[in-house]
C-alpha cells in the first residue's frame, strides 16, 4: 500500500492528477488507512500507469474511460479497442499535417526575416495578418 505521493511517483504523474482522476470517476478513491491517509494498492497504481499511457498517446479522457472499462471487462474488447485506436491514429495524422503547415509557414517567415533589413519585422507583420492556424 502506498500514499498518494508514492503512488504518483510510481505511476509517473502528480498528486493533483490523481485527485482529478478520482473526482471525475476515472480512478476509484481508495479507503482511508492509518491516520486518515488514503492508501493506494498495486491495482490503483497499475490503473494510473494505464491511464498515463493512454494520455501519452493522446486519447481524450472520455476515450481513456472507455479503454479503462474495456481493460476490466470480461467480454470481447479487442474490436472496440482497435476502432478507438484507428480513430486516434486519424486524429494524430491530422495534427501532424496541421503542424507541418505551421512549420512550413514559420520556416518561410524566418527566411524572410533573415533576407530583409526593414523597420517592420516580416514575422511580426505576418503574425498581424493571417498566420495559419494549427486548428484550421
Amino acid at each position: 500500500m502506498a500514499t498518494i505521493g508514492t503512488a504518483a511517483k510510481r505511476a509517473g504523474c502528480n498528486v493533483e492528477t490523481i485527485r482529478y482522476y478520482e473526482r471525475i470517476g476515472l480512478l476509484r478513491t481508495p479507503p482511508r488507512a492509518n491516520r486518515g491517509r488514503r492508501s493506494y494498492g498495486e491495482g490503483e497504481i497499475e490503473r494510473l500507469k494505464f491511464i498515463r499511457r493512454c494520455r501519452d498517446l493522446g486519447f481524450a479522457l472520455k476515450d481513456v474511460a472507455a479503454l479503462v472499462e474495456l481493460s476490466i471487462s470480461d467480454g470481447e474488447n479487442c474490436g472496440q479497442a482497435r476502432r478507438m485506436a484507428e480513430a486516434q491514429i486519424v486524429s494524430v495524422r491530422q495534427k501532424m499535417a496541421d503542424l507541418a503547415r505551421v512549420e512550413a509557414w514559420l520556416a518561410q517567415t524566418i527566411d524572410q526575416c533573415a533576407a530583409r533589413k526593414r523597420e517592420v519585422c516580416p514575422l511580426i507583420e505576418k503574425l498581424s495578418d493571417a498566420a495559419p492556424s494549427a486548428h484550421a
